[in-house]
């Protein structure tokens, strides 16, 4: 399955990847595994290289959204994001890198069947998270002509993750979009229900007790965190209570109960080491409550809640980092001034928590800010006060702050409030 300790291995101390062997020798560095752009960058130059081998000269890297763009009556799109991240996780020779450049570009020119009976045995529910579909739609406002600017039809599970549809094909998963339904004359449900029913019938092992009292997914299939949707087969597992769900990859679904104290610590321990494998999600846990899923939040006597606290904080960051740098490139190509708040987590010093503050500033006419735990406000004549997120929206949201429909959300803020009632509700000067 997609977590090493599940298993009961270690990582081979000393082991490389070849993709990490190889970045040593083009790029002289000890580490490839990270995000710099130097890296990144030299990922696109591989994957470029490997499309000029197979024949393909006409394309386009696009470093703003990170994708290769190939020329054609198609209009093809390579994202490298994903498979930059897998890259990191190759480990092998040169025969696995090959095999590995040539899969992927055959998966960007597959085709979904032309017919749904064709398609029907190999749709498969994907559970993604909620900002994947969300980022596709401005990802496709980076690009001319993008089919995807409606995004992707789909059902919203909980918070923050939504359910898809995928077609199993050789080389990858495609996302089946509401032209190819209408193609396909058939409705989302009818294809959901279609694709639902094949992964309960590839669903015949089922889990593993892993820890005592907690479960691990055995299928490395690419659909283990689409199990969620089946409940049947968590809701009969022997543990404490209600269940509580992590998906720390897409190979990972780990399952205790809200009863379990210990369970629940073990389960979290090895989100950890989980979230460092490939194709890593935003670890939430979740709460099988009245027939559905929901946010987990424990007791605040709980000796998991710091350990709940920080995923959720660092799953909300990456979500809200990566839609900055959408929204700021998009706004770049639209010639438009706006400043989009960055969502910092820091650290109290006498405490050891975690929390989330952004940034409005006085000086600037147009600025989203991110949902954060607390809000520096920045006056022109040079203070500062501090204020917790649900007392600025009580007393200023509706007169300054707009919902821009966006996900993770953000507020524009259209002015500035007085500096008196800031004063008021801040109680004082910050520092």
């Amino acid at each position: 399955m997609g977590c090493a300790d599940c298993e009961g291995m270690n990582e081979r101390e000393g082991d490389r990847s070849i993709a990490m062997n190889l970045f040593r020798r083009l790029f002289g560095k000890k580490e490839a595994r990270g995000s710099s752009k130097v890296e990144q960058d030299g990922f696109a130059e591989l994957m470029m290289d490997a499309l000029r081998r197979a024949g393909i000269e006409e394309f386009e890297y696009n470093d703003e959204d990170y994708s290769i763009r190939i020329a054609g009556e198609e209009g093809r799109t390579m994202y490298l994001g994903n498979l930059y991240e897998d890259f990191l996780h190759l480990e092998g020779g040169q025969a696995e890198l090959d095999q590995f450049f040539l899969r992927n570009i055959q998966a960007s020119f597959s085709e979904l069947p032309e017919t749904f009976e064709q398609a029907r045995a190999r749709l498969f529910p994907v559970v993604r998270e909620r900002v994947f579909s969300e980022f596709i739609v401005l990802r496709a406002r980076l690009g001319d002509g993008d089919k995807l600017r409606d995004g992707l039809p789909g059902r919203v599970i909980s918070d923050y993750l939504t359910a898809l549809l995928g077609y199993d094909s050789e080389f990858s998963i495609g996302y089946v979009s509401q032209s190819t339904l209408d193609d396909w004359g058939v409705s989302w449900t009818e294809a959901f229900d279609a694709a639902c029913a094949n992964l309960l019938a590839n669903s015949g092992d089922g889990f593993r007790e892993v820890k005592p009292g907690v479960y691990a997914s055995p299928w490395s299939d690419n659909y283990d965190s689409s199990r969620l949707l089946v409940p049947e087969l968590l809701t009969d597992l022997n543990v404490k209570g209600r269940p509580v769900v992590v998906i720390p990859n897409r190979d990972t679904l780990l399952v205790t109960g809200d009863g379990d104290i210990d369970g629940l610590v073990a389960m979290l321990e090895l989100t950890a080491n989980a979230l460092d494998e490939a194709r890593p999600m935003r670890a939430r846990p979740l709460v099988w409550v009245d027939g559905s899923w929901q946010n987990y939040f424990p007791t605040v006597d709980s000796p998991v809640v710091r350990m709940i606290e920080e995923l959720n904080l660092r799953s909300a960051g990456s979500d809200y980092a990566e839609q900055k740098e959408l929204l700021d490139a998009i706004h770049e190509k639209e010639m438009k001034d706006v400043f989009v708040a960055s969502y910092t987590i820091v650290q109290k010093d006498e405490t050891g928590e975690l929390f989330s503050y952004c940034v409005w500033s006085e000086a600037l006419t147009d600025q989203w800010l991110p949902e954060t735990d607390q809000v520096f406000l920045l006056t022109e004549d040079g203070k500062t006060y501090l204020i917790p997120w649900e007392d600025l929206m009580n007393h200023f949201g509706s007169s300054y702050l707009a919902d821009e429909g966006v996900f993770p959300r953000r507020y524009r803020a259209t002015a500035f409030p007085e500096h008196v009632r800031i004063e008021s509700v801040a109680g004082g000067e910050f520092g």
